[in-house]
């Protein structure tokens, strides 16, 4: 058997004695030649060494290791296999964000494939491959250069053990950005058994990572400039994890790793919105050990399970509650009827019905004058206040409609284009429970959203009932003015639709249509709780929505541009709000008005002490603590962002805070003036308490962070938590949707104790 050493002196004697001025390459031919062993051959311009390795009976494939020297001129490895050649040069140039980089050890696993026959992966129907005969296992190694002076390169070829994968088992791969390795994965042939596999991947070093699932068809994508080509690929750094399905890749699949070139693509400055963060230093190795393991998804009957369960609880919850509200509701009329009420239904009338009124001009003076106001002072013209109450409801309709259909168009082409070209680094999905369902690759955070949409449906049913049942006494309790409510119902509704969309392909692009309704929701419940008091001088529907998409405008720029200048703008326009919001409220409407009265008490040297007096104390007091809460808040906004928060969240953020604080303003006013609170009113403020506190537990524990990398957010990615199916992103879906329903019945029925008072006995604070 030759040696090693023998090849060694065979190569020079050749090189010695055949004469160098002969045309062409020569071929030096070894054959046979050993595997797991180490051969060193030295070769220039005019000599092509050829290793012509023996026919084995293991149904392995062998790995060729090939190291060299920094040369120039690289050495061309080509391995001739009967129906496949591959090669690559050494040493290999991998590419970077910047520059290229020479690695001098380099390693390719041969890859014999039973099926030959190529398909279309755009293309929607999948036709089986054509199996053909393995063929003969040996192949040979050439290598050549076309530099004039020698280079040596060393090579091995050996064969690959645990190659075919096996589920629950774990393995551990040394992977590199010249070293690319893959393993296969054969379905189950009984079709009861073909469920969706999982794979988990994890990596205790810091090196970017890319994963590709490959079909079962040579040759196999496995370095960084043409693994995107084939198969569905996502980057990775320390964890990571895909679910495959037998119905795409019928024949089984290619489990392909490589190491990036750097970490540009796993880090932040890759990002969308790049984030100056201090983060640990680590060394620019490109060698990472990765562990992974396959084992099976769940079963379609526990998608079943799953999926009724949760549409169970929902439908149940919906049916008892209406049994409920239409049990008190008789039960209530019977009780009146029992205190000997008289409760026909001629008597159950509407705003509508009461009369009319106007404010003179002197009535205005004398308004703004006035130190105690009540509910009956800002119920003039109710027939136009009802009217603007309604127009809430036609116009978040109509907004939904023209908004949420360019919203599934646009997530349909983003599944679309997944599907098509494999990327998965596209969705920032939680690929640790990402349950798929057909082309859909996230079929439960969709779903979990079916919550939103039972609740809209229930608070629109229960407000139509109440609307058409609840008894009212004229010129008693606050305006019952219902087209808020139907509003907050179809924002709801629409919530639910826009986050199951933007849930079918998450990313930094589409942020906002998870959030659009949540900005409409936080501010129709501040308008509500406005209005009750203050009908007349209530927000229209067409200035609200103005402001509105004048923020989500806004909020767009700022998620694309993550630019300080448009948060700076932001804060300053929103500021500026906030300061002639409160003049409004302060002056009942009528700032200019007021304005100009304190003016002419400027003016006058003896009423200067009484210009700068605020004639009503505790409204101006409350205005002035609300306004220096926003300005925490906007101080707080610009300390942080962008490092520790992104726009759209901060925006959110306002407004649910400021509707909080006008909720909690509101039932401690009432409170100071002596009203009560009755038990439905307690019971939804204790539901409300105890569903936002637990959605906002799961809500803080995410699962992915759509404002950095992909690799980065699935750092965070999380194991189901609930049913092998829902994750705490889900649990915030199922939890948040009761939380805004009750928020809503809390709204509802928060002044139910002063349905018999007189308006002109209400406080208006």
């Amino acid at each position: 058997m030759i040696t090693t050493c023998d090849y060694v002196i065979l190569t020079w004697i050749y090189l010695m004695f055949v004469p160098t001025s002969s045309l062409g390459m020569h071929s030096v031919i070894y054959s046979p030649v050993e595997y797991n062993t180490d051969i060193r051959v030295s070769v220039n311009d005019t000599y092509e060494h050829i290793l012509s390795f023996p026919n084995t009976s293991t149904s392995n494939p062998y790995r060729i290791h090939a190291n060299g020297i920094w040369s120039p001129h690289p050495a061309f490895v080509v391995v001739r296999q009967e129906k496949l050649v591959m090669s690559w040069e050494v040493p290999l140039l991998v590419s970077t964000s910047t520059y290229r980089i020479p690695f001098l050890n380099t390693a390719r696993t041969l890859c014999f494939s039973k099926f030959t026959s190529t398909y279309d992966r755009s293309s929607s129907k999948r036709g089986r491959l054509e199996q053909v005969s393995d063929g003969n296992r040996n192949f040979s190694v050439s290598i050549s250069t076309s530099s004039k002076d020698p280079i040596e390169v060393e090579i091995r070829a050996e064969e690959v053990v645990d190659y075919f994968l096996e589920k629950d088992r774990y393995y551990n791969v040394t992977v590199s950005a010249s070293e690319p390795v893959f393993y296969f994965y054969d379905f189950p042939e009984s079709e009861e058994h073909r469920s969706t596999v999982f794979i988990e991947m994890n990596s205790d070093d810091d090196v970017c990572l890319l994963a590709s699932v490959q079909d079962n068809m040579c040759p196999i994508r496995d370095l960084n400039k043409d693994i995107r080509f084939e198969g569905d690929y996502l980057t990775f750094s320390n964890k990571g994890g895909l679910y495959v399905s037998p119905r795409n890749y019928p024949n089984g699949f290619f489990l392909v790793f490589v190491a990036m070139g750097d970490n540009f693509e796993c880090n932040q400055e890759s990002s969308l919105l790049p984030t100056p963060r201090k983060s640990r230093i680590y060394p620019q190795t490109r060698t990472s050990i990765v562990s992974f393991s396959i084992r099976d998804g769940i079963t379609a009957d526990d998608y079943m399970a799953a999926t009724m369960f949760v549409f169970g609880l929902n439908l149940g919850f919906f049916i008892i509650f209406i049994v409920c509200v239409v049990a008190v509701h008789y039960i209530m009329k019977c009780r009146r009827r029992n205190d000997g009420e008289i409760d026909d239904d001629d008597d159950v009338v509407s705003d509508t019905e009461e009369r009319s009124r106007k404010l003179g001009h002197d009535q205005v003076d004398s308004y703004l004058k006035r130190k105690q106001l009540t509910v009956d002072d800002f119920c003039i013209n109710s027939s136009r206040i009802q009217k603007r109450a309604n127009n809430y409801f036609w116009h978040i309709t109509n907004i939904g409609i023209f908004y949420g259909i360019p919203v599934v168009q646009l997530m349909v082409t983003y599944q679309r284009t997944v599907n098509n070209t494999g990327d998965l680094d596209l969705c920032y999905h939680n690929f640790l429970c990402a349950h798929p369902l057909g082309n859909v690759k996230d079929f439960n955070h969709i779903y979990s959203n079916i919550g939103y949409m039972v609740f809209g449906i229930l608070c629109l049913v229960v407000t139509l009932f109440l609307q058409r049942n609840q008894k009212y006494y004229p010129g008693c309790g606050i305006p019952r003015h219902y087209g808020l409510f139907y509003a907050m119902g179809i924002a709801l509704i629409l919530e639910g639709l826009l986050s199951a969309c933007y849930h079918i392909c998450p990313n930094q692009s589409n942020y906002q249509f998870d959030t659009s309704f949540m900005y409409v929701m936080a501010v129709l419940v501040m308008i509500k709780l406005y209005q009750n008091r203050h009908p007349r001088i209530n927000a229209s529907a067409y200035a609200t929505f103005t402001i509105l998409g004048a923020a989500v405008f806004l909020a767009m720029l700022g998620i694309l541009t993550n630019s300080t200048a448009i948060m700076i703008i932001f804060v300053i326009s929103y500021l500026f709000l906030c300061i002639f919001l409160s003049f409004k409220i302060y002056f009942m409407g009528y700032v200019i008005k007021g304005i100009m009265q304190e003016i002419e008490l400027l003016k006058n040297k003896n009423a200067v002490v009484e210009a700068l007096t605020p004639i009503r104390k505790g409204r101006f007091i409350l205005l002035l603590v609300a306004n220096m809460c926003n300005i925490a808040m906007a101080v707080v906004g610009i300390i942080f962002y962008p490092s520790y928060t992104d726009f759209g969240t901060y925006l959110l953020a306002i407004l649910m805070i400021n509707s909080l604080l006008h909720a909690v303003f509101y039932i401690s006013m009432k409170l100071f003036n002596k009203e009560r609170l009755c038990i439905m009113a307690i019971l939804y403020i204790l539901l409300s308490v105890v569903t936002w506190g637990a959605s906002a537990y799961f809500f803080v524990n995410s699962s992915t962070m759509w404002t950095v990398t992909p690799a980065e957010s699935r750092k965070m990615n999380r194991n189901c938590i609930f049913m092998d199916f829902y994750d705490t992103h889900d649990i915030w879906h199922l939890l948040s949707a009761p939380a805004l329903f009750f928020t809503f019945m809390m709204l509802m029925h928060l002044d139910d104790d002063l349905a018999q008072v007189p308006r002109s006995d209400i406080i208006a604070f």
